[in-house]
Formats: structure tokens, sequence, C-alpha cells
């Protein structure tokens, strides 16, 4: 999903539906988000169920309300039929981000009027899986607390039983903000958002300027968004464990952006503390706008855009095994997808990327990002896996001839030849 379009592709990359407007899962539906799609979508798989969840934004204020619209789909196949639902607020609702938790879908979102708190919403996934009328349980944040990322379960190892929700916000004055939100469906007057426990992580500065990310060929300068967290925050529970893991953008040093993660635990106290955290930025290009995730043997990647005044807006992602020393991503890095080109018409870059695990081997990372069309922006869904995740010897690779000598001017030519291994 981009703003206001999806499509549905097989893993090999077939297109099985669209590129198509968001209205065509929301045709017929009789209010607001039948007709009014605002934009800031979110699409995640709900491993528990076998369904999909996608929610957009909608802010035709007509009956004195903004809107979220919700669709599940009604099976495991995505271009069939889906429940829709609009759930209603009396301010804008932006910037919406979403998290699969084992008893709720868990929504976040700024609310511009009102208030102008952030809220964290729960939504009844049980109702909305079957087709019911479903109900919501909202809180409001402190006052200037930011907006906090919901965790977002990965694997079929569910939270301890009854466990509250985690969510965390941004970090400032050299804490991340935990939040717990329990949710009683039974009882909402014993649903509860906890206050904001405070996490001390390392020191990280915020950029010097608006538009820090330089680009090849123009004094066009892309936003890094430092500081802001990144979708997704990503929980696992790893048996003898549980983790879970987020990104920012900061400044690593000489105006470069680089990629800040962490890995967090439950600290056995109701909160979390830091397990580990790094700063990628190996040399002088910049690093921005990070997702991470973890494997299903808590090996981590963190995918982001790369770019610098010689290399165009590209996609890439760095990695590390469970075993690795603590805060390095010890595999180094690695190029999805190459830049062609400069963004010049907006210094405006997304406003997030994704890294999910498939859920069938819990092994393959797709990672979904964007790039600097000629016009306009593109969008590229990766995959690739970590050593030691997934079947072995699954993937052959061979270059013939083994070896050639070239004087210097001329070139020679290899043949590659790839195929599914025996």
């Amino acid at each position: 999903m981009t703003n206001f379009w999806f499509a549905i592709f097989s893993k090999s990359g077939l297109p099985l539906y669209g590129p198509a407007a968001m209205g065509s899962i929301w045709q017929g539906f009789a209010s607001t988000c039948g007709h009014d799609d605002t934009g800031d979508p979110v699409v995640l798989y709900d491993q528990l169920a076998d369904r999909w969840v996608t929610m957009f934004m909608s802010w035709n204020m007509a009956d004195g309300f903004a809107h979220q619209c919700v669709a599940v789909s009604q099976g495991a196949d995505p271009t069939g039929s889906w429940y829709r639902y609009q759930f209603a607020y009396p301010s804008t609702n932006d910037y919406g981000k979403l998290g699969l938790w084992s008893n709720a879908y868990v929504y976040t979102a700024k609310f511009t009027l009102n208030d102008g708190k952030a809220h964290v919403c729960a939504l009844d996934r049980a109702s909305m899986l079957a087709g019911k009328d479903p109900t919501q349980q909202c809180f409001a944040l402190p006052v200037n607390e930011p907006q906090p990322l919901p965790a977002d379960l990965d694997g079929m190892r569910l939270p301890p039983l009854g466990d509250s929700a985690w969510l965390i916000t941004p970090a400032y004055q050299g804490t991340l903000g935990v939040f717990r939100l329990h949710v009683d469906w039974v009882n909402p007057s014993a649903s509860f958002l906890s206050q904001r426990m405070p996490v001390t992580v390392g020191h990280w500065d915020p950029p010097v300027c608006a538009n820090c990310i330089s680009q090849p060929g123009t004094t066009r300068g892309l936003i890094a968004g430092a500081g802001v967290l990144n979708h997704r925050l990503a929980y696992r529970n790893l048996g003898d464990h549980e983790a879970l893991v987020v990104s920012h953008s900061v400044d690593a040093g000489n105006g470069t952006i680089g990629v800040r993660w962490y890995e967090l635990r439950p600290d056995g106290h109701g909160s979390l503390a830091v397990f580990q955290q790094g700063t990628f930025a190996p040399d002088g290009t910049h690093r921005w706008m990070g997702s991470v995730a973890m494997d299903k043997y808590g090996n981590l990647a963190v995918g982001y855009s790369a770019s610098s005044d010689t290399v165009f807006p590209s996609i890439r992602y760095a990695a590390r095994l469970a075993g690795d020393p603590p805060g390095l991503l010890a595999l180094g890095e690695s190029t999805l997808f190459e830049g062609q080109a400069s963004q010049t018409w907006s210094s405006r870059w997304g406003d997030y990327s994704s890294m999910q695990v498939d859920p069938v081997d819990d092994c393959t990372f797709w990672y979904t990002n964007e790039y600097a069309g000629r016009t306009v922006p593109g969008t590229r869904i990766s995959a690739f896996r970590l050593p030691g995740c997934g079947d072995a010897n699954d993937f052959s690779l061979v270059v013939s001839p083994a070896s050639q000598q070239v004087h210097a001017g001329s070139t020679v030519d290899y043949v590659v030849q790839t195929g599914i291994a025996a």
C-alpha cells in the first residue's frame, strides 16, 4: 500500500490485483470511508487468524467526526471479500499506526485538534474477525508526549497469557517512553494505559538542518526525520525471552545521518530495558527511514534508504546474527536497489518503510521502501534471508568461467546461472 493505492502480488512477483484505488475495497460502504480517503495507509498480516488488515484515515468531517477506516479480509485470500469498519474521532487522526496483539489491534494516532494529544486505542479484534460490530477503547497520552508505536507481533508464540500490549514513544531527554495498554473487553472499566516508564538509551544528536540528506546533481536535500521512531515496533517471543526491536535516524557525526537501532527486553518489573543498541553509519553516506525486525532465531535486519553527493537514493539493509557481538550489525550491508535518479520535486521522503518477516518460514525478510523515480516516487519490494535460517542449500549460483584476465580499458563477459538446488 502507498497513499491512496494498493496492489496484491504473489511471492514470485506475479500481480494478482491492482494497482487499484483503496476505494475498490470500500465500494458500496455507505458512510465516510466509502468515498473519502485521506491517506496514511497501513497493511498488516494477522498470522494468528490468517487474515489481512488494511487501514487509512478519512478526514471528511461532514458528520462532525474524522474516521479511521479499517478493513479485515473475510478469509486468507486478500483478493476476496472484506469486513469494513470505520471508527469515529472528534479530531483529525493523523499518522495512524497499527499493531497486532493477542487480544486487540492496537491503533495509535496524533490528534491535531481538541486536546492535541496522541491517543492509543484498542480495536475489538475478535468482533472484527467475525464480521460483528466492534467497539474500541481509547486513552490519551500526557500532554506533549509523542505518538507511540504499538508493538506488532511476529511469529506464532503468543505473549505471556494476559500480558498487556507494549507501546514506545520516541527518545527525548535521553530516554524512550514505555507504556502498557491493558484491555478488558468484558469489563472495560478495568482497562487502562499505564504511566510513562522511561528507558535510558545511548546519547544521540539531532541533525543540524531540516533537509540534511544530500543527493547527486542537485541542491535539493531530503528530510531525515531524525528521532521519530520508525515503523515497526516488532515484538517476538523467542521462548526463553521476549524481544522488541525499533529504530530511528540520528546525526552520527559530521552531519552524516545514520540509523540507530534498539533491542529491548522486559526487565521483570513491567517495563523494558535496553539489551543492545547501535548506530549504523560506517561512512559518509546518509542512512535513514529505517525499519527493523527479527527472524525466528533472533537474527536482526534493518532496512533503510541511503543517499549522498555521489549515491542516488537507494535501498539497503544491514544485519546481524543472534550470536554476534552486541550492538554491531556484524553481517554488514547489502544493497536491495541501486538508485538511478535524485528526487528534485520535493524534500519529503515518504513517512515510513516496512520490514516484515514471512510467517510461512519465519526466516524470509520482506522489505518495502521507496526510491526516486524520474518524475514520481517509486516503491520497491525486496526479499532476503540471513545465514542459518531456512532450508539449507536451496539456491545455486554458478559463474563461468571461474576466472579471466582483463587488461585496463577492455572488458570480459561472465555467464551467471542461478537455480534451485536439488
